[in-house]
């Protein structure tokens, strides 16, 4: 049995996996088996990792299933794994040689449940609005060293969400409903990461060291916008009554609220502006009616109130007369849309 369990979901992955594979070979931490989830890609994604695993002495696993999303993909991946600690990665990213030595020794040295690292992100287009609107969250320091999250919760209001800056100590998924929500959509990671983050008694340690180069393509999931982003509010409701279950609901509600008005609320204004063929007046209205619904005090929140430009985009986005005009239209939020 391997050290580490790196879960790599591969769709469509073919054009990028000989670069991610060589990033691999380079990893100064051996002990590993990498476990890539073929999540029913109709290229032959599969086959290239199997042709390369037959001339490496890495450990790599090919796990074929039928698409069912990233979520899945990662869940099946928890499923299959064998190793005490679990890391995620993407094939169409790169990890930097230092990525699981640097995890590895965070996590062990403090003894946490979750250590987190750095990451680059590589655009191949414009840095978004949303990531310069969001930087101010990527603050760490305070788990250098580890901490508990119920003494620290502000970990829960990071833009550091993705599940492949981290690694994992096998119990953190003892619980089946720690697991991303499935089918996949827009925010599936972030519900993943509350779940997991969440739970009582978990301890987080961070590094400074940048481990990981994320890179972002247009069209990719994570660039592409429909009418999936309007989930966001079932799927936030799914996963505050799963906390609930775990009984830190209540200790946790100022972070939750920050989170469900940044991503609910402000994260998908900004893409609903930012998109074409789409009434921006009506899918504002929306994502107005459902904040007040949910959380009617969230002006005040004390997270929002850290940062002017995200206040500013906030109180847009709750009373702008121009979009709330347009919204009485009626008009189809996603003309022709079925």
């Amino acid at each position: 049995m391997s050290a580490v369990n790196v879960i790599v979901p591969c769709y469509k992955s073919a054009p990028y996996l000989p670069r991610f594979l060589a990033s691999l070979e380079a990893q100064a931490f051996r002990d590993v088996e990498y476990l890539f989830i073929d999540d029913g890609s109709p290229d032959n994604s599969g086959e290239v990792v199997e042709r390369h695993a037959r001339q490496s002495r890495l450990r790599m696993r090919v796990v074929r299933k039928v698409n069912g999303g990233v979520a899945s993909a990662w869940n099946r991946g928890v499923e299959e794994s064998t190793s005490p600690l679990i890391a995620f990665a993407d094939p169409d990213d790169e990890l930097y040689p230092n990525y699981l030595s640097t995890l590895v020794e965070t996590l062990e040295s403090t003894r946490a449940d979750i250590a987190v690292a750095q990451y680059a992100r590589n655009y191949e287009f414009r840095r978004p609005l949303l990531d310069r609107l969001f930087r101010f969250q990527n603050d760490l320091a305070g788990y250098r060293g580890g901490a508990a999250i119920e003494d620290q919760p502000q970990i829960l209001t990071n833009a550091f969400i993705a599940p492949w800056t981290r690694l994992y100590r096998r119990e953190v998924f003892a619980n089946p409903g720690v697991r991303a929500p499935e089918p996949s959509f827009l925010y599936c990671d972030l519900m993943f990461f509350l779940r997991i983050h969440c739970q009582p008694g978990l301890r987080v340690a961070s590094t400074d060291e940048v481990v990981y180069n994320y890179r972002i393509r247009k069209g990719s999931y994570t660039t592409t916008l429909d009418e999936r982003i309007f989930d966001a509010d079932r799927m936030f409701g799914e996963t505050f009554a799963f906390i609930r279950s775990l009984g830190t609901y209540e200790r946790f509600e100022k972070e939750l609220e920050f989170s469900y008005v940044l991503h609910a609320g402000l994260g998908v204004f900004v893409k609903l502006l930012r998109a074409n063929g789409v009434d921006h007046g009506q899918g504002a209205h929306l994502i107005a009616d459902r904040l007040e619904a949910r959380f009617p005090s969230w002006r005040t929140n004390p997270y929002l109130q850290k940062s002017q430009p995200l206040k500013r985009a906030a109180l847009r986005l709750a009373g702008c007369p121009r979009l709330m005009k347009a919204a009485a239209s009626g008009a189809t939020l996603f003309p022709g849309a079925a």
